[in-house]
């Protein structure tokens, strides 16, 4: 025998060993023990965290992928198992109530999507078909524009401009609320019921109003004239009408005026146990002002209180009454009594005519009080502003700062 033999036989004798262990692994790894024989072994199948991550795979995927011929004989195996379970258990219901049957899941079509809204005129388009005219300003530069531009609702104004920062009005209570929606556009401790001085003549005039005829006569009696101040200029035993009297009580503020025609009110009214006081208070009920009292008819009396939003409230009433409106809109009215007395009574509202849209408003002044002043403003054809400004030290002032400011700081159409 030859060299060449030699190595070849040692070589087979080496090697052989080797192929035939990778033989016996590569089977393994082929055909690994099943977990039946496993667990007849009396250990549990142990799962690796690959197959419970590939299980886990598989039953969220609703396509299976092509398997191969030994894991496609396990479940046919598996198959007939369970249909031989689905007989077993068909036999052992037979006697029972038949149920329906569950649908199996099976994938279904994908159901159509609602097209996505691309910009914003797609989602105007969408959920505001009609919208009402918006003017476009090139003046509105803010991050509102877009938004107003395109909406044009005039149920959202007016819409805060934060461009214009708050301000500090004068008083110690401030109010600022767009009527009839009461939206609350500026408010300072509106809920305190301070002294309100002459703007309690607002409730004098509602009642007078609604209970007596304008044209009924009143007789101004000495006890209305030593009423403090002179404001009317009226005289003793001078004749004037219910509607002259309102005049002078609303435009000069008269407490002369006032306490008249309580005196005409009472005097109709004496054989029933109703005064002007109590009228006044019952009023101040029906209208919803909680925090309101009057203990007289001109509002000197510091007694006389109500809330900024009382007192809101109050004037914007007196303002939907067609006969009142009519007077507070006046700066100057000039009468004659039955007497032939010639009056010219000046509104104490000097910001009518002084400010745009100012269209009503009433005053009051005590110590106790301080200054005070109520304005209903026409910002729009449907939209007003009422202002209040209670314990003021400069009424005028305050009211004109708040009147400006509520105008720039909200967009208004």
């Amino acid at each position: 025998m030859d060299t060449r033999h030699i190595l070849i036989s040692v070589g087979f004798a080496i090697f052989l060993p080797v192929f035939a262990l990778a033989g016996i692994f590569a089977g393994n790894v082929q055909n690994p023990p099943s977990h039946e024989a496993t667990a007849r072994q009396g250990q549990p199948p142990a799962i690796s965290s690959f197959e419970a991550s590939v299980n886990e795979a598989v039953s969220d995927t609703p396509t299976q992928p092509a398997e191969s011929p030994e894991i496609q004989q396990g479940q046919g195996l598996k198959e007939a198992q369970s249909a031989s379970q689905d007989e077993t258990i068909k036999e052992d219901n037979a006697d029972d109530t038949p149920t329906e049957t569950q649908p199996t899941s099976v994938d279904k079509e994908p159901s159509p999507q609602t097209p996505l809204i691309q910009d914003w005129k797609d989602f105007l388009s969408k959920y505001n078909s009609a919208p009402a005219n918006l003017p476009v300003s090139s003046v509105m530069m803010s991050s509102n524009s877009l938004f107003l531009h395109g909406v044009r609702s005039p149920d959202l104004f007016p819409i805060r401009n934060w461009q214009v920062p708050l301000m500090d009005i004068d008083g110690l209570s401030v109010l600022a609320v767009e009527l009839p929606d009461n939206k609350i556009l500026y408010e300072k401790d509106s809920l305190t019921a301070r002294p309100i001085a002459s703007i309690s003549k607002l409730m004098n005039a509602l009642v007078v109003v609604d209970s007596m005829a304008l044209d009924e006569k009143v007789v101004i009696s000495q006890n209305a004239i030593n009423t403090t101040g002179t404001e009317g200029d009226l005289v003793v035993n001078e004749i004037f009408s219910v509607n002259q009297l309102l005049y002078a009580l609303l435009l000069e503020s008269s407490n002369d005026a006032a306490v008249a025609l309580q005196e005409q009110y009472d005097r109709n009214n004496s054989g029933e146990g109703i005064t002007f006081l109590g009228t006044m208070n019952q009023k101040a009920h029906e209208l919803g002002l909680a925090s309101a009292f009057f203990e007289d008819s001109s509002g000197l009396s510091q007694n006389n209180v109500a809330s900024a939003s009382d007192v809101a409230t109050l004037i914007f009433e007196a303002y939907k009454n067609e006969t009142l409106r009519g007077i507070l809109a006046l700066p100057i009215y000039e009468t004659k009594s039955k007497d032939g007395i010639s009056h010219r009574w000046v509104s104490t509202n000097s910001l009518l005519g002084a400010i745009s849209g100012v269209v009503a408003g009433k005053t009051g002044y005590t110590d106790e009080a301080g200054e005070c002043m109520t304005i209903v403003t026409k910002i729009t054809n449907d939209k007003s502003v009422v202002t209040v400004v209670l314990g003021s030290t400069n009424r005028i002032q305050a009211m004109t700062n708040l009147i400006t400011w509520v105008k720039d700081a909200y967009y208004w159409q």
